[in-house]
């Protein structure tokens, strides 16, 4: 007993270094074979083919334009609401948000098939977050939108955790994580018993399985006997471990309706024009995160 107690204190005290390290981490720096999930963790995935809910309201977001398409996840909180990552927004080549007329949210991709087509009618971005080539995990707090449809949709909008607004995080709850990840695009994966292993600068760290395109994707805990959206995928950070923007985060986001709001994170799609482009971050990489590289899930 004494030494599983050792062990689980030395366990503890490397989150909480690889956590204060992480928080100095750049993201610009990627590499694929760090990105990868444990083979552990591949073998727990599974292929979601099902029309029960949540699924059908659990969709892609596609991003298409001259030259370019990008896809990441996203999740329906609202008739009118898409939750996805903030960055899935964001050109990755010019800092500058993409046109909403650009954007479409293909709820429940099965194949060939889905369950509903929106189109986005403006976007609202989180407070704070900012479009960079080298973000730090500190900002990844920010790293969360909502795409206001230009109509309702029909489908059952998913319901949101009240036990991921507690402080601190739920630790012990199972979490699970959905996502369309970039090897398999037309079915979504599911990672169903993945936990909180830390926290770091208002974001969690999970054990939960992300790959690119997984961005946006909804991390669900089950309450009262149904899985509620607890937190938004953002980012992987080396084998094993992703970063996720827990709700408290984006409540503010839901205030109002439509695409009426002056304030200065509601981009409009009549504001686009007028934005200049975003500086890039001169950051160098942390000496104190080798072999931890964190990447974006988004899918080129």
């Amino acid at each position: 007993m004494a030494s599983q107690r050792r062990l689980s204190r030395l366990r503890q005290t490397t989150l909480s270094v690889l956590a204060c390290a992480w928080a100095g981490a750049p993201l610009g720096a990627l590499a694929e074979g760090l990105s990868s999930p444990s083979a552990a963790a591949e073998q727990r995935l599974e292929i979601i083919d099902s029309a029960e809910t949540p699924w059908p309201s659990v969709g892609r977001v596609n991003i298409a334009g001259y030259r370019r398409t990008f896809m990441c996840t996203g999740t329906l909180i609202a008739p009118d609401k898409v939750l996805t990552a903030a960055h899935c927004l964001f050109n990755r080549i010019t800092g500058r948000p993409f046109e909403p007329n650009e954007v479409k949210f293909i709820a429940g991709v099965r194949r060939e098939n889905f369950s509903a087509k929106h189109e986005a009618a403006c976007f609202r971005i989180s407070p704070g977050y900012v479009s960079t080539s080298d973000p730090q995990l500190a900002d990844l707090q920010h790293d969360v939108a909502v795409i206001v449809l230009k109509s309702p949709s029909r489908l059952p909008a998913i319901k949101q955790s009240a036990t991921a607004l507690s402080e601190p995080a739920p630790r012990l709850a199972p979490l699970q994580a959905a996502g369309y990840h970039r090897d398999r695009r037309y079915l979504p994966t599911l990672d169903p018993a993945c936990k909180i292993i830390g926290e770091v600068s208002g974001s969690w760290l999970t054990d939960c399985v992300s790959k690119q395109g997984a961005s946006g994707g909804p991390v669900f805990i089950r309450e009262d006997g149904e899985l509620k959206v607890a937190a938004v995928m953002s980012a992987t950070a080396g084998v094993g471990t992703s970063v996720v923007v827990p709700r408290q985060r984006w409540t503010s986001l839901l205030e109002g309706g439509g695409c009426q709001r002056t304030d200065e994170n509601d981009l409009a799609q009549t504001e686009l024009k007028d934005l200049a482009p975003i500086p890039q971050s001169d950051a160098l990489p942390s000496e104190d995160i080798k072999g931890f590289i964190l990447r974006r899930s988004i899918d080129p």
